[in-house]
């Protein structure tokens, strides 16, 4: 369409375009109609050529290649070996990276730090961007892990890419090259980020909110403000459901004073057993962290994806018992991988409720602790109040 287009608008200005290779000139007769099937044939070939080369680099991400966009990378540069090779300078700069946000700096604090002190940022510029600083904190890269297939091309033509978000298989490859970060810092980083973007999305909103549930009907208790414009004003925690249509409920409210009052001596409790509850907890991260039989059944299926896309490459007919067969195994890889998110992301957050609790060492309340530890507060129907920790 493009050949087409543009071959007609030149040509209706007087100027003729001639194809050397073909010998064919737009003012000679029936030359649209060659060209169209030229360019035609020309497309197809095109189109041919981006599915092999895709099925190519599909097969060496499954067979463990790696490629680094190191243009646009900071701390590694391409070794003999083809394989990423770390630069100590640049890694020097992801580590005061690292260390800073563990020290409490924030992504927008970092970036200005970076910038007065001259650092060039990945694209080699002056000023740096605190989403460049996050996207840095969040690459598996640095701890030497690759995940591959991030991303894909869409449409050929346009070079249109889009994130992979299970249309395509993604492999994961650990201990793939040398890392910057220690894994362990790694992961630290990757639990105060989540910490911290659950604090961000709760700004503004009361610690106590979601978390305090009506033993009688179910429903979640809300704040009201009492005596608002005196100096007997509080805040109390009631039903949702006390004022509402139809029944109301009986439920009596309660007071931030009798909740916090109510988690203490659960908190002296768990405190007084935390060893044996840390120990709990570690083994329980531990068997979350062990991935290796989702990880066997994910291997099993790209086996199967690769015999059918070599298949389905092989043959020049259709082959819809092998489609079929393909897009089965593209759906339940990216259901297994789903899993192992879920299950790795369960071991994030009992591994920061565990660093909470080592770092805790009074029964008192505080918020970070309340967070990490209950699941819901049960208000009962004499108003007798329940801590329900979370599992």
């Amino acid at each position: 369409m493009d050949s087409l287009t543009y071959t007609r608008q030149l040509r209706e200005k007087g100027v003729e375009v001639y194809f050397e290779r073909e010998k064919v000139g737009t003012f000679t007769e029936n030359s649209e109609m060659i060209l169209t099937i030229l360019s035609s044939i020309a497309q197809e070939e095109s189109n041919n050529m981006s599915q092999n080369i895709r099925w190519g680099m599909r097969k060496a991400m499954a067979d463990g290649a790696i490629y680094l966009p190191y243009k646009s990378i900071l701390g590694y540069e391409k070794g003999e070996d083809d394989k990423p090779q770390i630069v100590p300078k640049e890694a020097e700069t992801i580590r005061l990276i690292y260390r800073r946000f563990l020290e409490g700096g924030t992504f927008s604090g970092i970036a200005r730090t970076l910038t007065e002190m001259g650092i060039p940022s990945p694209m080699r510029k002056e000023k740096w961007q605190p989403l460049t600083v996050k996207n840095i904190l969040t690459n598996e890269i640095y701890k030497g892990d690759k995940l591959l297939q991030k991303q894909f091309t869409v449409d050929f033509l346009t070079r249109t890419r889009k994130k992979n978000e299970g249309e395509l298989p993604q492999h994961y490859l650990t201990e793939s090259h040398d890392a910057i970060i220690p894994p362990a810092e790694w992961e630290e980083v990757q639990a105060e980020i989540k910490r911290r973007s659950a604090i961000g999305a709760r700004k503004n909103i009361h610690p106590f909110a979601s978390k305090i549930r009506c033993g009688v009907c179910g429903g979640w208790f809300g704040s009201k403000v009492w005596h608002s414009n005196s100096k007997y004003r509080r805040i109390i925690w009631q039903c949702n459901a006390k004022y509402g249509k139809g029944t109301k409920c009986q439920t009596p409210h309660v007071t931030e004073a009798e909740v916090k009052a109510a988690f203490v001596p659960i908190l002296s409790s768990v405190l007084a057993d935390k060893g044996k509850r840390v120990t709990a907890l570690g083994r329980e991260i531990k068997a979350l962290r062990n991935t290796a039989a989702i990880d066997k059944e994910i291997e099993a299926t790209e086996r199967i994806i690769d015999q059918t896309e070599q298949a389905l490459h092989d043959t020049p007919l259709e082959a819809p018992a092998l489609v079929k067969q393909h897009d089965k195994a593209i759906k339940k890889q990216a259901e297994l991988e789903r899993q192992k998110a879920e299950q790795l992301d369960r071991a994030e957050e009992l591994e920061a409720s565990v660093k909470v609790l080592e770092d805790c060492t009074k029964a008192k309340y505080d918020e970070k602790v309340w967070l990490a530890l209950v699941d819901y507060v049960e208000v009962g129907e004499d108003g007798q109040i329940a801590i329900i920790l979370k599992k």
